[in-house]
């Protein structure tokens, strides 16, 4: 949902489906139902308060502010989800760090990937950084993991939500226990060369750079974690 015009007291909404949601409609199951939204402040700077304090900076966020357009593709929409928190005297947040392998990315061969394949283990961490415990609502149960399928899948316990037709970028979700959460991903079999002349790296064809998200199901916090697929 973005608004169209809000230039004057008439306020106009533009609300769409997302391809997650038109699908779903489209299944005439009967079983489509709108039981929760959600909003997001994706356009907000808020550095402005900071540079020219709450009652100036709150105004020119108001006023100057553009709107984005309603979003069909859900890995875009609503990347910073606003959050209602059971207690309302809370004022720091978790942050979520992801660790693979010991290091800050994920980095794969090809080789032997349909007898073999490359694998790595990523650690996603919700936690706060004086180390006191997570307010209730401020931590997630399950997370989803979204990946480029043509390069990398997910290995062991999931369940499959959908693979864009287009993007081929796969969606997972994963239960999280005590705010953490572990998986595996492998280099998916069949990556012939073809695939690397196609969607290589400019300037070395011979990997494939890209980026697997992790977005917290409650929460809507979300990571994005660089991914490497060598020949």
């Amino acid at each position: 949902m973005g608004f169209l015009d809000h230039s004057t007291n008439n306020i106009i909404l533009d609300a769409v489906l997302t391809n997650d949601g038109r699908r779903l409609l489209s299944a005439n199951q009967g079983t489509f139902r709108v039981a929760y939204f959600s909003l997001a402040d994706d356009e907000v700077d808020y550095s402005l308060i900071t540079r020219f304090g709450r009652a100036i900076g709150k105004e020119k966020i108001m006023k100057n502010t553009p709107v984005f357009e309603a979003q069909t593709n859900s890995a875009v929409a609503l990347k910073n989800r606003l959050l209602s928190l059971p207690d309302p005297t809370v004022t720091r947040l978790p942050t979520m760090s992801a660790e693979v392998n010991g290091t800050a990315a994920v980095t794969m061969s090809r080789m032997n990937s349909n007898v073999n394949p490359s694998t790595a283990t990523v650690v996603v961490k919700q936690e706060m950084s004086n180390g006191s415990r997570i307010p209730n609502g401020a931590f997630d149960t399950s997370m989803t993991v979204i990946l480029p399928n043509r390069f990398v899948r997910p290995s062991g316990n999931k369940q499959h939500f959908h693979v864009d037709a287009i993007t081929k970028m796969a969606s997972y979700e994963y239960t999280a226990t005590d705010a953490q959460l572990t998986f595996i991903v492998q280099v998916s079999p069949g990556l012939e060369d073809e695939i690397f002349d196609a969607f290589g790296d400019q300037g070395n064809k011979d990997q494939i750079t890209s980026i697997i998200t992790i977005v917290g199901n409650q929460t809507g916090f979300r990571k994005d974690i660089p991914v490497t697929v060598t020949k």
